[in-house]
């Protein structure tokens, strides 16, 4: 990965806009996906490697996340990446619950807590998650689950969230006041630092 990217004035700088698809660990480069028109003129999807982004870029960046780069064409690809702009998508912290997990572990999880706080037999359900981190910090989320009826269709039928709901819930309880706890801290890690 590139520590300092910029762009060589003696190129043709062009703007790219559109979602982030992947991104290589390995390589520091971020696949997106650039809105783009067939060749009936319909709405279709090209995709553009950033090769080597700088280290800043490929750390803010995730997946499903909007962004617009200043670049320079190459061979393989698009170098010399600039942000420009960057609009985080909504997710569901229960599909990061291992990432929160691991970072919690090593910034001094102590416990994790669940309680339910309302369920409506295979209808509603609400958890509540307190996570408590070594200096006795505690931070709280909420996460819910609603039953209605199926919530895919797979090849094999459809997946009934009835089996799934309680364990959905609970997870993204615990995801929440993860995500609160990492904020928080990495916040705080932040200004420390500022101050030095």
């Amino acid at each position: 990965m590139a520590d300092q990217a910029k762009l060589k004035p003696e190129t043709n700088e062009i703007e790219l806009e559109g979602k982030v698809k992947v991104k290589a660990k390995s390589t520091g480069g971020i696949l997106i996906i650039l809105p783009a028109k067939d060749k009936e003129g319909k709405d279709a999807e090209k995709e553009a490697w950033l090769n080597e982004a700088p280290q800043d870029i490929f750390d803010k960046v995730e997946k499903g996340d909007k962004i617009k780069v200043k670049a320079v064409q190459t061979n393989r690809g698009y170098a010399y990446v600039e942000l420009i702009d960057h609009q985080k998508a909504e997710r569901d912290e229960g599909n990061k619950i291992d990432d929160y997990l691991k970072w919690a572990h090593a910034n001094g999880l102590q416990s994790i807590n669940t309680e339910i706080l309302t369920h409506e037999f295979e209808k509603y359900i609400l958890y509540k998650a307190t996570a408590t981190f070594k200096d006795n910090k505690t931070f709280v989320g909420h996460g819910d689950a609603i039953v209605e009826g199926p919530c895919t269709n797979t090849e094999k039928g459809e997946f009934s969230m009835k089996m799934h709901y309680i364990r959905f819930a609970e997870t993204r309880a615990i995801a929440r006041a993860l995500r609160f706890a990492s904020d928080e801290i990495e916040e705080k890690a932040k200004s420390e630092d500022k101050k030095k």
